[in-house]
C-alpha cells in the first residue's frame, strides 16, 4: 500500500465525567437531525417557500409545515452547538475513548469489556466527531435524539455490568443508509435522500435493523447517499436533495465540479455517507446497500473493507429498493474482523468472525485491469493517478502471485460491455429499470403518511419542488422518467434475465471458478467488475490498496467469489491485511 505521511499528532481522547451526563443530555437533546448543513445549503429554497406561503394550496401545507419544523430544529441544533465550546471548562476526571479515526470495533469492544470507558462515553465521542466534521463532509442525514441515544447506551452498559453481553458488538455504535427503514420510535426518518419521503412512516423496521438492535449495537443515525441509490440520472455520486453533496474525508479540495460524476475527487456511491462516516470516525461500523457497485466503490474510496453478500443471504425486507433481483445490504468496516462480525449479525450466523485466512490456502485469479479500465465518462483521467494506480495494482498482483497457493493472471473474463448486451441494450440495465418501477411502487403502497404513492407521483413531486429536488446542475431525473415509461413484457423480462444469468454465471464466473480451480477473482474496484456480482447474485468485497499522491483519494481491489462463498472473501481479506498492513486514517481530519 502506498504510504501517507506520518502524523505528529498524538492520539486524541475525549474526556468526560460521568456525573456530567445530565448536562450533556440537556445540551444534545436537540441533536435530532443534522439539519444545520441541509437548511443552510438550501436557504434559497426556504426563502422561496416562505414568500409563496400565501399562495400555497392545501396539497402543499404538509410540506410547508415540515420545512418550518426543519428550520426550528436547525435553530435548536445551533444553540446546542454553541454550548459545546464550554464543555472543556467543566470536565473533570477522565475516561479515555480511543481516537475513532483509527480505532476499530474490536478494539472498542475490548475497552468496553475492560471498563476503560462506557458505551455512553463512546456515543458522546461519536456525536462530538460528527459535530466537528459533518458541516463539511455531509455524511449524515439524521441523528437519533441524543437523550434517546444516552438511554440506549446506558441500558447496554447496565446489561454489561450484570453479565449480559449480547455478542462481540454489544454497545458498539453504527450508522446505516437512509434507504433502510426504521420505525418512528427509533428517532430517524427514512427518505432515500429525497424530500418526497420527508415524513413518511414505514410500517416496520427493516429486518436487518431488528438484528442490529438484538445484537446490542447502537444505531446513532442515518447516512447521506446518492438520492434514490443513484437511480435518478447522471448526477455526481453522493448527492441528495436532503443532504447535499457528501465529501470524501481524504480528498484535498473536495468534489471538483468539473470532474466526472465518479471522478477522482468524488467519494462515489450510492452508499456514500456510510463509507465516509466510518472513515471520518463517526462510528466504527456501517450498513450500506448495493445493486451495482454501491458498497464496493465508496468503500474503496474510503479505504474500507466491505462485502456485498450473495443474494438471499441477508434480508432485504424494509429496504427501499432498486432491484430485488440484484440488491443486497452489506457491512463496511476498518478491518476484516469487524466486517466479518457485522456480517454474522445481519446474516444471522456465527461463522465469519472466527475465520482465519492465509495465502497458502487461497487460489487467486486476476483480471487484466488495463483492458477493463473505465472510460472518461465514468472516471475522468488524470495521467499521474492512472500511472500510480496501475503500478500499485500490478505490484499487488505480483505479491499475490508470490504468496498464494495458486495464481492465474489475466483470466479470460470479458468486460461487461462485450457480453452483457442483448438486442442493443445492457440486459442488466433493462432488468434494473423494470425492477425499480415495480419494487418502488410496491414499497410505497405499504408506507404511511407519505406525500407520494408511486414512481409517477415522485416524478411530479420533483417537478413541483425544483428548489428542493432539482436545483441547477442537479435537475436531471431521466432514469425515473424512463423507468415510469417502461413497459417491459414478462416474456422480455425473462429473456433479459436469462441472458444476464448466462453471461454472468454460466459463461462467466462459474466457468472461471471451475476451469481454473480458483477461490476468488480480483480486479480494480474502479472497473466494472461489480457487474458480474450484480448479474450473478454472487458475493463481492473490497480491500484497501493505496492513496493517490495528487489528491489523497484511496483506491482498492474488488474480490469476487462463487455463490454463498463469502468465507473465501473473508479469508482473502484476513490474508491481505496481514501482508499489506492496516488502512490509513484520513490526514485531513487528524
Amino acid at each position: 500500500m502506498s504510504a501517507q505521511p506520518e502524523s505528529d499528532a498524538s492520539p486524541r481522547s475525549f474526556q468526560v465525567r460521568e456525573d456530567d451526563w445530565s448536562q450533556l443530555v440537556s445540551v444534545f437533546s436537540s441533536f435530532k437531525e443534522k439539519h444545520q448543513r441541509m437548511v443552510a445549503s438550501f436557504s434559497d429554497a426556504f426563502t422561496t417557500l416562505e414568500q409563496a406561503n400565501s399562495t400555497l394550496n392545501t396539497e402543499n401545507e404538509r410540506l410547508r409545515a415540515a420545512l418550518q419544523s426543519a428550520r426550528k430544529e436547525r435553530d435548536d441544533l445551533q444553540r446546542g452547538i454553541d454550548q459545546m465550546s464550554t464543555f472543556g471548562k467543566v470536565l473533570g476526571p477522565v475516561l479515555e475513548v480511543p481516537d475513532l479515526l483509527t480505532a476499530d470495533a474490536k478494539t472498542l469492544a475490548t475497552g468496553l469489556r475492560n471498563g476503560d470507558f462506557t458505551s455512553v462515553n463512546l456515543v458522546l465521542r461519536c456525536c462530538s466527531d460528527i459535530n466537528a466534521h459533518d458541516e463539511h463532509l455531509h455524511a449524515m442525514l439524521s441523528m437519533v435524539p441524543f437523550d434517546q441515544l444516552g438511554q440506549r447506551a446506558e441500558a447496554l452498559d447496565q446489561e454489561r455490568k450484570e453479565g449480559k453481553v449480547r455478542g462481540p458488538l454489544h454497545g458498539i455504535p453504527i450508522v446505516i443508509n437512509d434507504n433502510i427503514a426504521t420505525l418512528p420510535e427509533l428517532g430517524m426518518e427514512t427518505t432515500c435522500g429525497s424530500w418526497a419521503l420527508h415524513g413518511m412512516t414505514p410500517t416496520s423496521n427493516a429486518g436487518i435493523v431488528d438484528k442490529l438492535i438484538e445484537a446490542g449495537l447502537i444505531i446513532i443515525g442515518k447516512t447521506n447517499m446518492s438520492e434514490w441509490a443513484y437511480y435518478r440520472n447522471a448526477l455526481p455520486s453522493g448527492w441528495s436533495g436532503k443532504g447535499g453533496q457528501c465529501q470524501s474525508a481524504y480528498v484535498r479540495g473536495g468534489v471538483d465540479p468539473k470532474d466526472s460524476n465518479n471522478g477522482h475527487s468524488n467519494p462515489s456511491g450510492s452508499s456514500t455517507g456510510s463509507a465516509v462516516a466510518v472513515s471520518a470516525g463517526y462510528a466504527p461500523l456501517s450498513i450500506g446497500t448495493e445493486t451495482y457497485g454501491s458498497l464496493v466503490s465508496p468503500a474503496s474510496r474510503a479505504a474500507l473493507y466491505t462485502i456485498k453478500p450473495s443474494m438471499g443471504r441477508v434480508s432485504q425486507s424494509g429496504i427501499i429498493p432498486i432491484s430485488h433481483t440484484m440488491e443486497s445490504a452489506g457491512p463496511m468496516a476498518k478491518t476484516p474482523y469487524d466486517l466479518a462480525a457485522l456480517l454474522d449479525v445481519i446474516s444471522g450466523t456465527d461463522e465469519f468472525a472466527t475465520l482465519g485466512g492465509s495465502w497458502e490456502e487461497l487460489s487467486i485469479a486476476t483480471i487484466d485491469f488495463e483492458k477493463w479500465w473505465p472510460g472518461e465518462d465514468y472516471l475522468k483521467s488524470v495521467w499521474s493517478a492512472t500511472k500510480q494506480m496501475h503500478a500499485e495494482i500490478q505490484a499487488a498482483y505480483d505479491k499475490m502471485e508470490e504468496l498464494a497457493k495458486k495464481y492465474v493472471g489475466d483470466i479470460p473474463l470479458p468486460p461487461p460491455s462485450e457480453c452483457f448486451m442483448l438486442d442493443g441494450k445492457d440486459c442488466g440495465g433493462v432488468i434494473m429499470m423494470a425492477d425499480f418501477k415495480h419494487d418502488l411502487n410496491k414499497f410505497l403502497e405499504s408506507a404511511e403518511n407519505t406525500k407520494i404513492h408511486s414512481l409517477a407521483e415522485l416524478i411530479e413531486f420533483n417537478k413541483a419542488h425544483p428548489d428542493l429536488e432539482m436545483p441547477p446542475g442537479y435537475d436531471d431525473q431521466g432514469l425515473l422518467i424512463d423507468a415510469e415509461e417502461s413497459d417491459l413484457s414478462l416474456e422480455d423480462y425473462e429473456k433479459n434475465l436469462s441472458h444476464l444469468r448466462k453471461v454472468a454465471r454460466d459463461d462467466g464466473l462459474d466457468r472461471i471458478f471451475e476451469e481454473y480451480g480458483v477461490d476468488v477473482i480480483v480486479g480494480s474496484s474502479d472497473t466494472a467488475i461489480m457487474a458480474y456480482a450484480s448479474g450473478s447474485g454472487y458475493p463481492i468485497g473490497n480491500v484497501p490498496l493505496g492513496y493517490l499522491d495528487f489528491n489523497g483519494r484511496p483506491f482498492g481491489l474488488a474480490v469476487l467469489a462463487a455463490k454463498n462463498q463469502e468465507a473465501k472473501i473473508i479469508k482473502f481479506m484476513n490474508a491481505w491485511e496481514g501482508t499489506f498492513g492496516p488502512r490509513k486514517a484520513p490526514l485531513l481530519l487528524q
